[in-house]
């Protein structure tokens, strides 16, 4: 299900008409089209995208670039950095993204998981950073998500502002720029960045008690947005307030003649 950030406030049912101008609807829908079209050339969505990454030994270890612990999907870079408890390289750990331009959605994922049985307690800790050119592309919210049964069930994402954090606040819930908690499959809700994020520090946690639940996966959802660039904002607004002038130069004329 794809979740849009953006919402419209504007009543268009009930649009004010004024004399001598075009109606508030006509204004509203011509300035959509105008910068709908600026932006058309961005529109297509390019298909989702995967990297199979494989066991903890092989995310600490390999690469699909070249440095170790390094993997790359897209403008995303993902830097392996510590884990705990004992994991017994059952688990699967895969990337996707899907480039959307408007948003760019990437997941971390981590599946395989139903083997490990309670007691146990895993945590794994990443850097996630976007590699794109500077100042285009920054952090929109990040969610988390998990499959489990059962009981006790408890899963951690702590987000950290820094490596010093990361390496500071090493408990569940110690996230510094977000804390979030999910019992026996509850998945909390999503977490808004401050904006201008491109790196972010991350350490998932999953714990089984008694009486004895399973996980099967958790992931990791990190959407983006695009900065907007004044100079572009601009020229399409500017272009914008020339169509619209066109158009009330044209409503005028019809006004004039209809009225003799």
């Amino acid at each position: 299900m794809k979740i849009s950030p953006f919402s419209f406030g504007q009543d268009l049912a009930n649009a004010v008409w004024h004399k001598h101008r075009l109606p508030q609807t006509r204004l509203l829908t011509g300035l959509a089209l105008t910068l709908a079209l600026l932006a058309g050339g961005q529109a297509d969505a390019a298909p989702i995208v995967e990297v199979t990454i494989g066991s903890m030994n092989n995310f600490q270890t390999s690469s699909n670039v070249e440095t170790p612990g390094k993997w790359t999907l897209g403008d995303k870079d993902f830097f392996y950095l510590s884990r705990s408890g004992s994991w017994s390289g059952v688990e699967n750990i895969q990337l996707t993204a899907n480039n959307d331009p408007l948003l760019k959605t990437h997941q971390f994922l981590v599946s395989n998981l139903s083997s490990y049985s309670s007691p146990i307690s895993l945590s794994l800790g990443y850097q996630v950073h976007i590699n794109g050119a500077v100042g285009t592309q920054y952090f929109y919210d990040a969610r988390m998500g998990q499959n489990s049964s059962g009981e006790t069930v408890e899963v951690w994402q702590d987000l950290y502002g820094s490596l010093a954090d990361f390496n500071a606040n090493t408990a569940p819930g110690s996230g510094t720029l977000s804390s979030r908690y999910s019992l026996n499959g509850f998945n909390p809700p999503v977490f808004n960045f401050a904006p201008f994020l491109t790196d972010i520090w991350v350490r998932n946690t999953f714990t089984l008690s008694t009486p004895g639940g399973q996980i099967s996966s958790m992931g990791d959802t990190f959407r983006q947005v695009p900065e907007i660039d004044p100079n572009s904002f601009g020229s399409a607004l500017s272009l914008a307030l020339g169509a619209l002038a066109v158009l009330e130069r044209r409503a005028r004329r019809l006004r004039e003649i209809c009225l003799g």
